[in-house]
C-alpha cells in the first residue's frame, strides 16, 4: 500500500511537470503517460537509454504514434525522468 500511494503521488507530481510546458501529453488512470516529443523519437529513446532510463516508443500505435509511453514510478524516479527529458528534448 506505501508503495501504491507513493506511485500516485509522483504521478500527480509529474503531471503537473508535463502541464507547465507545451507538450502534448495524454494521461489516464493508468500507470503510465504518453508524450509526444519534440526531437526524433528513436533518438531520444537511445539518449534516455545512455542515461538509464527506458521508455517505449508508440510509432507503429494507431492515434498515439509519434509518442513515447512512460511507466510511472516513486517521486524520485519520475524527477530523474523528468530532469533528463528537459535535457535532451526541452532544451534544443
Amino acid at each position: 500500500n506505501n508503495y501504491v500511494s507513493e506511485v500516485k503521488k509522483a504521478r500527480e507530481w509529474i503531471k503537473n511537470k508535463v502541464k507547465s510546458t507545451n507538450i502534448r501529453s495524454h494521461f489516464s488512470g493508468g500507470n503510465y503517460f504518453l508524450i509526444w516529443p519534440n526531437k526524433n523519437i528513436k533518438v531520444l529513446i537511445n539518449e534516455m537509454r545512455e542515461r538509464g532510463i527506458l521508455i517505449r516508443s508508440m510509432e507503429n500505435k494507431k492515434d498515439i504514434e509519434n509518442s513515447v509511453r512512460v511507466s510511472i514510478g516513486i517521486k524520485e524516479q519520475m524527477e530523474f525522468f523528468w530532469k533528463n527529458y528537459e535535457e535532451l528534448d526541452l532544451r534544443n
